[in-house]
Parts: C-alpha cells; structure tokens; sequence
C-alpha cells in the first residue's frame, strides 16, 4: 500500500544522498538558495517519487529541515515497519558485511524468531570485530570492543 511506496521513496532518497557526498553537501549547505535545493531535488527525484513525496521533499527545504531527512526515513522504516509487523533490527559491525551474508543472517533469525525482520547495517570501525545487534530496546553485543570492555570493567572490580 501506500505506507511501503512512502518507506521505499523515503529510502531511495537517504540512500542516493548517502552515496553521493557532493549531492549531499549541496542540498544541506546553509549558504546554498532554498529554491537551488528544490529545483536540484526535483530535477533528480521527480522521475523516482510520487507527487506528495515530492511535495514533503520540497516542505522539508522550505522549513530548512531537509537535514533531517535521514532521521525522518529511520523512524518512519521503524513505524512501518511495526505497522506490517516486522521488527527492525540495527546491526553494527567494524565493516561492511556481504549482502548475502546480511540475507543469510536475516533468514537466520526469520526462523529462529518466527517474524519479518527488516536489517538496517550500520559500520562503526570502532567495534573493532564481531556485531552488535540492536532489537527495539533490547542490545545484543557481541563485538570485540564490548568483549574488552566488559573485561577491563572486570578486571577493575576485582
């Protein structure tokens, strides 16, 4: 329905900003004209988005809030997600996983937690190894900077 064209578009957008830095700079400088930054977002969504997505696009730089747009998208998946009764699950890793890994994985825990799941990876080098996964409000880590952590919060205690 509807809900998944608006989280798809909303998607599209984040991830094309998010693979093109320069495209990105230019539609969240201050400096840069409200008007330059719809025509630029028109010009390059207009082919990809239905009219009312463009039109909250176009919102979004009117109000000088197109800098939220990622955090706009996230919570939105969230919803949606929760809507079409899926859970979002947040994986953190020191580098980018496969995609066929991050399927094999969802399968994975598709079976184990008889659910839909949506997998959102995020890479942080600082986990240095391992994966931490981020369930609604529920973090499981096991990645080797919480390993060592945990190791010298024992050692300390002792």
């Amino acid at each position: 329905g509807q809900v998944e064209k608006f989280d798809t578009e909303l998607t599209l957008i984040t991830q094309t900003l998010a693979e093109n830095q320069e495209l990105r700079g230019l539609l969240f400088h201050p400096l840069v004209a409200r008007e330059d930054k719809k025509a630029v977002a028109l010009k390059i969504f207009s082919a990809h988005l239905q009219p009312v997505m463009l039109n909250f696009l176009q919102l979004l730089f009117d109000k000088n809030r197109g800098n939220i747009i990622d955090l706009i998208q996230g919570r939105f998946h969230h919803l949606a997600s929760k809507l079409q009764k899926r859970l979002v699950v947040q994986v953190t890793t020191a580098t980018v996983v496969p995609p066929e890994d991050i399927e094999y994985f969802r399968e994975r825990l598709e079976r184990e937690w008889a659910m839909g799941l949506d997998i959102e990876q995020h890479v942080a080098p600082e986990v240095l190894g391992g994966a931490k996964l981020k369930v609604e409000d529920q973090v499981i880590d096991g990645t080797l900077r919480g390993a060592l952590d945990k190791l010298r919060r024992d050692l300390l205690n002792s």
